[in-house]
């Protein structure tokens, strides 16, 4: 069952006429997004007149309100038949057209085939007060239309059904379309019967796309036994011939006497600290991560006093790797680049800011 959306049904003190090229409009603005179907008008051919065919039609405005483009939603009724005095006729649309809510649209009416004697009238109020449009004229059919009358509007009902949703979010969207420009991408998405498009922004876009072009789609992936990785000990001792230092034992004449030992600096400002032996282990790990071969107690200081920086640089770090991957696209290795780029200069920000 369709609804009743924008109106103004009051006042009915005098009737505009249409006729050759001149036209009549009243704007409105739905407050509700909607499939409009018909609208009822009231309106009246001139006393013993013949106006012959009627176009009523649906068009948007322009900045400054005034009817514009194609027509949207239009039929051509039989003015001859109108009464001749003021009466409510439903006139239903070929097809309906979809209304976004709080735009402005104009319902139009033409009698091309009518004269002053001939003509098509439109039932309107002299001191109109309707908020969401104004009434509009034109006198050369439709290419230009004067100032919006400050006080006056024609007798309009317009009706429709409501755009209703899916529950389901993801059904939501009907369509998605991406159309590749140079130095830009629009997206268009449908949702439900509503379009709109979206613009992204040159700087986050290639510029060298100048033609529509499908996403490269990535090989498929081959499993890929990779060999254990080496702990940190395992490393020192392949490169350097020896255990780590932590580990050597000592040799059996320097062993301490039973009882208490005596610590190091180092681990006595670790106990001052109070830093777990596991925060030791997190940042070998870090360490190892960012390809740092040999593991001291400087890089583990270093990275424990360091935390943000650090992790900018394992962002960094997975972020090249990423890019290096076989089967990554153009596009998608563009986008880790100008990643790695921004957290860079965040990096920089942050040396600058000690």
């Amino acid at each position: 069952m369709a609804t009743k959306f924008e109106n103004y049904t009051t006042g009915d003190t005098e009737a505009i006429c249409c006729y050759d090229n001149h036209w009549q409009a009243q704007t409105f603005t739905p407050s509700r997004s909607h499939k409009i179907t018909y609208v009822k008008l009231n309106v009246n051919k001139y006393p013993a007149g013949s106006p012959g065919d009627v176009t009523i039609s649906i068009r948007a405005t322009d900045a400054d309100g005034k009817p514009t483009g194609a027509d949207l939603a239009s039929v051509t009724v039989n003015g001859n038949s109108w009464q001749e005095t003021g009466t409510w006729e439903t006139i239903t649309f070929d097809s309906s057209c979809v209304l976004k809510a709080g735009l402005m649209y104009a319902i139009i009416m033409r009698a091309p085939a009518g004269s002053l004697g001939n003509s098509a009238c439109w039932r309107d109020d002299a001191t109109g007060a309707y908020t969401g449009g104004r009434f509009r004229n034109s006198s050369d059919s439709g290419s230009t239309w004067g100032a919006a009358y400050a006080d006056r509007d024609f007798m309009f009902e317009e009706w429709g059904n409501p755009i209703t949703y899916p529950s389901d979010p993801v059904a939501r969207v009907s369509s998605i379309r991406h159309i590749y420009q140079l130095g830009s991408v629009r997206m268009q998405v449908t949702v439900g019967a509503l379009g709109f498009d979206t613009d992204v922004a040159e700087a986050t876009v290639r510029s060298s796309l100048d033609t529509a072009k499908e996403v490269e789609e990535a090989p498929p992936e081959v499993a890929v036994t990779k060999p254990p990785e080496e702990t940190y000990e395992q490393k020192y001792q392949r490169l350097y011939g020896k255990p780590p230092a932590e580990m050597r034992a000592a040799p059996p004449s320097t062993l301490p006497p039973p009882g208490p030992a005596e610590l190091t600096d180092y681990a006595k400002r670790i106990l001052e600290k109070r830093e777990p032996a596991i925060e030791l282990l997190q940042q070998r790990a870090k360490a190892r991560e960012l390809g740092v071969a040999e593991v001291s107690e400087r890089t583990i200081e270093i990275f424990m006093r360091e935390p943000e920086k650090i992790a900018v640089l394992q962002e960094i770090h997975k972020l090249n790797r990423s890019a290096q991957a076989p089967g990554i696209t153009d596009y998608a290795r563009q986008v880790l680049r100008k990643r790695v780029a921004e957290l860079q200069s965040k990096l920089t920000t942050l040396y600058r800011s000690k």
